[in-house]
């Protein structure tokens, strides 16, 4: 999966699972902070990343199905309380990921690791 797709799920899911309105997220991989707008909630996403100059829609089906317009490709996943899992169809590959306080882990096969984002 791309950084900036992986970053852009875990800014979602903070928003989804917390309900909090926040404009930024960490990257500890990157060491250092990307920012957002836009809207979130649990049935549709409208956000804009400055970084890649990209819009990020979605609306809920089964799970929340969202289109990242940088590439054109769609991502699907369920949360389930701090637990998430999913798909990346530009990737093919699934990924999963929890979240424990203010800190995001996404577990993606791609690279056989884990990448945590904080706020």
């Amino acid at each position: 999966m791309k950084e900036y797709t992986r970053r852009a799920i875990a800014y979602i899911i903070y928003r989804i699972i917390t309900g909090n309105e926040i404009f930024q997220i960490y990257d500890y991989s990157l060491s250092r902070k990307f920012q957002y707008t836009g809207k979130v909630t649990l049935s549709s996403v409208s956000i804009f990343d400055p970084e890649q100059k990209s819009s990020i829609t979605g609306s809920e089906k089964a799970s929340l199905y969202i289109l990242h317009r940088d590439n054109e490709k769609y991502i699907d996943f369920t949360i389930r309380e701090n637990n998430f899992q999913g798909y990346d169809y530009e990737s093919h590959k699934p990924f999963s990921g929890m979240l424990k306080g203010n800190l995001i882990s996404i577990y993606d096969p791609e690279y056989s690791r884990s990448f945590d984002y904080s706020l």
